[in-house]
C-alpha cells in the first residue's frame, strides 16, 4: 500500500516509508513497483496532512516537554535551578525588584526550599534563556538543517 501526501504530491510506500514520488531516476525501482501496484487496480490512500508538518508537529511536542521540565546548573556554585517558562517569570520579577546583596527564599528542585542571590538569579535566567531558545530553534533545525538564521 502506498500513501499520496495530497499537499506536496509526495508518494511514500507505507511498509518501509520508501518515497516513490518525487522520482529519483527512470530506472527507480520503487516507481516501477509503484505503477505495477497502480496497474493492479490499486489507489493510494489520501494524506490531506503535509510530512513537514507533521514532522514539525513532532518536534515542537518534544520542544514543549523539553522545556516543561528544563533546569540549569549555575557555573559560580554548582546550584542546581528549576528553568521552566514559569521559573524564569519568577526569576525576572525577582532580579527587578531585588538589590545588588539581596537573598529570597527559592524552591529548587525536589521541594528543597533555600535561599538565592540577585546574582544566583541573573545567572540562572541567563542561562535558561540560551537554553530555551535553543530547544525553541531545533525543531526548525532539525526538519531544515540549512536555516541558520530567520528571514523575514
Amino acid at each position: 500500500m502506498y500513501t499520496i501526501f495530497i499537499k506536496t504530491g509526495v508518494i511514500k510506500r507505507d511498509s518501509d516509508g520508501l518515497q516513490v514520488m518525487p522520482v529519483r531516476g527512470p530506472d527507480d525501482k520503487g516507481l516501477i513497483e509503484y505503477q505495477n501496484w497502480l496497474m493492479r487496480g490499486n489507489t493510494p490512500t489520501p494524506n490531506y496532512s503535509d510530512p513537514m508538518e507533521v514532522l514539525l508537529l513532532s518536534a515542537k511536542e518534544n520542544r514543549q516537554n523539553m522545556v516543561d521540565t528544563l533546569t540549569v546548573t549555575l557555573l559560580s556554585n554548582k546550584k542546581v535551578i528549576d528553568a521552566n517558562e514559569s521559573s524564569q517569570n519568577r526569576m525576572a520579577r525577582n532580579i527587578q525588584v531585588l538589590g545588588p546583596s539581596e537573598s529570597i527564599t527559592w524552591v529548587y528542585p525536589g521541594q528543597v526550599v533555600g535561599t538565592i542571590t540577585r546574582e544566583e538569579l541573573v545567572e540562572a535566567l541567563s542561562l535558561a534563556t540560551r537554553k530555551t531558545t535553543d530547544i525553541w530553534a531545533a525543531p526548525y533545525l532539525s526538519i531544515n538543517p540549512s536555516t541558520t538564521e530567520a528571514r523575514f
